[in-house]
């Protein structure tokens, strides 16, 4: 993927930064006639914990789903995922997992639900796609028998009512140029963060110091807590057969990866002291053809390569088996919270018994 020189970037910024204050007015608008009930959200009889972001690209929010279904399961919490899922190739609601059995394909689903329904079937945790997460929530409760919905990727979508709003930020430039689209990576003014309940700092251990300046105001109300993404083991693809960390101690191995943030799994990379011999990146949720699968192959064995390497949310979404010489692996990577049970019980418990949303009618006419 090309990179823009800084004389470029700067008139990109500035040649989209008539569209970024176009999409400022009408974000601002749209969350001004929510805050205004002038469109009214919808109230569920059970509690909603939203999970999301400001920016686009990788902030964690789905391996922090992840980590608080556990967390609610385990506290006795009979708990329901509802995602959009993006990148699918389907319309409609789409049941993902009934908590007993996976029951969709990544085309049909998108590949982060997908991945969810297969780390939470242990706990019994249903997860269920659709635009309409209304709908999804009316049916996770009323088929499942949920009572705790995690909406993920929720803190744009204002038409659910919610119970907790947890906002997921990189610890790495946070806020990137803090402008919004397309200029920028900001999906709402910064000043939408005053929503928020919960600020998760996600990024890697070694991640260098966190810049909030413009925005440290909007963020003092809110309990923070800090996740790291730890790799756990190296998964290989034909079997599914797991390997220690140190597998590809140097040693030579090709990677690429489809993902919102791929230089966060380049770092994790170059921490496991392995020899990349070099990195191709996709664009996120992209579905791999055989003609692709195939040109990685090929190009990774003329690059004397040992293995080829990508990320478990990558290997969801090829289309065709993987039939290079060189076996593929995938890295298995989790996002730990900082004292993760205490923190958790301490911060999310109250809020869920304190904070309750307003009394309000549905509006079929809200975006």
């Amino acid at each position: 993927m090309r990179r823009f020189d800084p004389w470029e970037y700067r008139i990109v910024v500035w040649l989209l930064s008539p569209l970024a204050f176009l999409y400022r007015w009408i974000q601002t608008f749209r969350n001004w006639l929510y805050d205004k009930e002038i469109w009214r959200s919808v109230r569920v009889s059970v509690p909603v914990i939203s999970v999301g972001n400001i920016t686009v690209g990788g902030t964690g929010k789905t391996p922090l789903v992840e980590v608080l279904a556990r967390f609610f399961a385990q506290e006795g919490w009979k708990v329901g995922i509802l995602t959009r899922g993006y990148g699918r190739r389907s319309r409609g609601m789409v049941v993902v997992s009934d908590g007993k059995t996976v029951i969709a394909k990544p085309r049909i689903t998108g590949d982060e639900p997908l991945i969810l329904a297969y780390h939470l079937l242990p706990h019994r945790i249903p997860v269920l796609v659709g635009r309409d997460r209304v709908a999804t929530a009316k049916k996770a409760i009323e088929i499942y028998n949920c009572n705790l919905l995690i909406l993920d990727d929720g803190f744009q979508y204002r038409r659910l009512q919610r119970n907790v709003d947890i906002v997921s930020l990189r610890m790495a430039s946070p806020f990137g140029n803090r402008k919004l689209l397309p200029a920028g990576p900001l999906r709402e003014p910064l000043d939408s963060l005053e929503r928020g309940h919960v600020l998760v700092l996600t990024g890697l251990e070694k991640t260098n110091p966190i810049d909030f300046a413009g925005a440290g105001h909007f963020l003092a109300k809110m309990d923070v807590l800090k996740g790291y993404y730890k790799p756990i083991e190296w998964v290989l693809f034909s079997d599914k057969s797991t390997y220690p960390l140190e597998l590809f101690s140097n040693r030579s191995v090709f990677a690429f990866a489809g993902i919102g943030n791929p230089h966060s799994f380049q770092k994790v990379l170059s921490q496991l002291e392995l020899k990349l011999m070099d990195f191709w990146i996709y664009p996120d949720h992209h579905f791999y053809s055989k003609r692709e699968l195939q040109k990685i192959a090929k190009y990774a064995e003329q690059k004397s390569a040992v293995a080829v390497v990508t990320t478990e949310k990558d290997a969801v979404r090829f289309t065709s088996p993987w039939l290079g010489e060189l076996p593929l692996y995938y890295l298995k990577i989790q996002l730990e919270i900082v004292g993760e049970e205490e923190r958790l019980r301490r911060v999310l418990l109250p809020l869920l018994k304190t904070l309750k949303p307003s009394s309000t009618k549905q509006n079929d006419t809200q975006m």
